[in-house]
């Protein structure tokens, strides 16, 4: 997968008398690091961050060509970052480009519910990766006010109120009264059933009808609204898995489809941004975690009713169109302290002294994908029952 992140700074209110478009100003730093978020090993893709290629562009002059991955995030995220400046003098630019080639490998995943299922609640607690995804993390427990101009937590006693009544409903004493993927599958009926989709998709374009980013509202605004986009649709799942104490983490990718080269088609299936969740199946005794699967964005386009939890549900847990998706990363905004502008769009940056107050930033995606083989299993197997099984 390539990827593309522009950014152009304009003034925050000045526009051209023209065009009616926000005039492009330049502006000067010292340092600046830019970010973008890399998925090394989801239940259904592999990153190869050792042959990423990437620059970082200056007013079109490639200023660093040596990417560093950065690790240690929340929900196992990796950051990919490129540097410019770090000398005294300061720089002055009108535009930044980061270009990356994420050579990956995706496949689709087959769940072995019944086995799963027998798999109990850990005694001696979470391996770390699984922990981590506790963490606050953008747009699952933290947001931008406008009103104060700050970054906020959100308030999550809805989620845990939602919770609890569900559980009580369904006659059950608590959330750990059932196994971790009786809850998975309980809690993702509940969302299912709670939710309806909105209108749009929630991308937001550019003047020039680039993606700029998306819009995400709250997890526990997007509940008592009822109404979701996609995305909000995933994140409210993670959020409830998290709440309810099952690690959890949101997985963005590209349904890359035939047409690699045509981002964000419209009119068609492909070529879009998807989420999705997965969260962690961890057994004590052979000592295995695996992330499984929910597209509860996919269950719900089946139908509005929710099918019986008796039932083996195809994408939860079993999914036949990962194959074909390009995995961009767990979170819509880079795990750690960056700058972005207007919506969600996946990358961030450091700029010293600081940066600028306005800028429009444009985001794109191409690929190149390799013919699928037939019994092809997967890179590396490595978990056992109960576990998603690779192949393609």
């Amino acid at each position: 997968m390539s990827v593309r992140v522009r950014l152009r700074s304009t003034t925050a209110r000045d526009r051209d008398a023209q065009t009616g478009l926000p005039k492009e100003t330049a502006f000067k730093f010292q340092t600046m690091g830019v970010v973008f978020p890399l998925a090394t090993e989801t239940g259904s893709s592999r990153t190869y961050d050792r042959q990423i290629e990437a620059e970082l562009r200056i007013s079109d002059v490639v200023i660093d060509k040596e990417p560093v991955v950065l690790a240690g995030y929340a929900a196992g995220a990796r950051l990919l970052r490129l540097d410019a400046g770090g000398t005294d003098a300061e720089t002055t630019c009108r535009e930044v480009e980061l270009r990356a080639a994420i050579p990956s490998r995706s496949w689709r995943t087959e769940f072995d519910e019944k086995a799963a299922s027998r798999v109990d609640w850990p005694k001696e607690g979470w391996p770390a990766e699984a922990m981590s995804t506790f963490q606050p993390q953008m747009y699952l427990d933290l947001g931008w006010n406008p009103q104060t101009g700050q970054i906020e937590a959100y308030d999550d006693k809805p989620l845990a109120d939602a919770i609890e009544r569900w559980v009580k409903e369904a006659g059950g004493r608590d959330v750990k009264s059932l196994p971790p993927v009786t809850l998975a599958k309980f809690l993702a009926a509940r969302v299912w059933a709670s939710i309806e989709p909105s209108r749009g998709d929630g991308l937001i374009a550019t003047t020039q009808g680039e993606l700029a980013g998306i819009e995400l509202a709250a997890p526990s605004m997007v509940l008592a609204n009822g109404r979701a986009t996609p995305s909000e649709m995933a994140l409210l799942l993670t959020a409830v898995y998290r709440k309810a104490g099952l690690p959890a983490r949101t997985v963005i990718g590209w349904d890359v489809g035939a047409d690699s080269d045509r981002f964000l088609k419209k009119g068609g299936k492909q070529n879009q941004i998807r989420a999705w969740v997965e969260f962690a199946l961890y057994d004590e005794v052979k000592n295995t975690i695996n992330w499984v699967p929910v597209d509860i964005v996919k269950l719900r386009k089946m139908t509005s009713r929710p099918q019986s939890l008796d039932r083996e549900w195809r994408f939860f847990g079993t999914h036949d169109e990962l194959a074909d998706i390009a995995v961009i990363g767990f979170q819509f905004h880079p795990p750690t302290d960056v700058v972005s502008y207007g919506s969600a769009g996946f990358w961030g940056w450091f700029v010293t002294p600081e940066p600028p107050v306005a800028a429009e930033q444009a985001i794109s995606f191409s690929a190149t994908t390799m013919a699928k083989r037939a019994g092809d299993t997967g890179p590396g197997e490595r978990g056992e029952s109960p576990s998603p099984r690779r192949g393609r």
